[in-house]
């Protein structure tokens, strides 16, 4: 398993299209699910330039989009919006899938938490993308929300602000498993 490297960017980046690069990603997500038959609904609006890094927004956006689609059914719909609201960029990312259980739901964010049972559902991963994506986007300034309702789909969506934290801001971060009770 590889470490993420995230939020540890020495330089301010110049200027990314956001809107663009999300656009790809769907390209891309539909294109490695074609067997599956998904329906992606994209309203991205034009335009979104940022500061933040674009490796950073690549590992969210294609966590979100790929999420999305392992837990989607054959022939599902996933829909996919950005928009600038104020100084921030929100995306959201919703799919009509398996949906996770409301006991599930809380810890979801957590290391090594999955919101399906291994032996319920055949689906690769170790828990870590989501927890990944959940640091990023803290350490960016940004939030992260999920709803979800078991056997309908699941809503992600994300807020970041446009530009980059202060360097000062931001912290090395070191991943350990939570200690379980004996």
């Amino acid at each position: 398993v590889g470490i993420k490297q995230f939020a540890s960017f020495e330089s301010d980046p110049p200027l990314f299209d956001i809107s663009t690069y999300i656009k790809k990603a769907i390209h891309d997500q539909s294109s490695k699910n074609a067997d599956k038959k998904l329906t992606f609904d994209a309203k991205i609006s034009p335009g979104l330039l940022s500061r933040i890094h674009p490796e950073e927004v690549r590992q969210i956006t294609d966590s979100l989009l790929s999420n999305a689609a392992k837990f989607s059914k054959d022939g599902g719909h996933i829909q996919v919006q950005a928009y600038r609201r104020f100084n921030k960029l929100v995306l959201s990312v919703s799919d009509e899938g398996v949906g996770i259980s409301p006991q599930k739901l809380p810890s979801l964010l957590k290391p090594f938490s999955r919101g399906t049972e291994s032996m319920e559902y055949n689906y690769d991963g170790l828990g870590l993308d989501l927890y990944t994506d959940k640091i990023i986007i803290e350490r960016l300034g940004g939030t992260i929300s999920i709803q979800s309702e078991l056997g309908k789909g699941t809503l992600a969506t994300i807020s970041l602000p446009m530009t980059r934290a202060p360097k000062s801001a931001i912290a090395p971060v070191l991943i350990m498993p939570e200690a379980t009770a004996a």
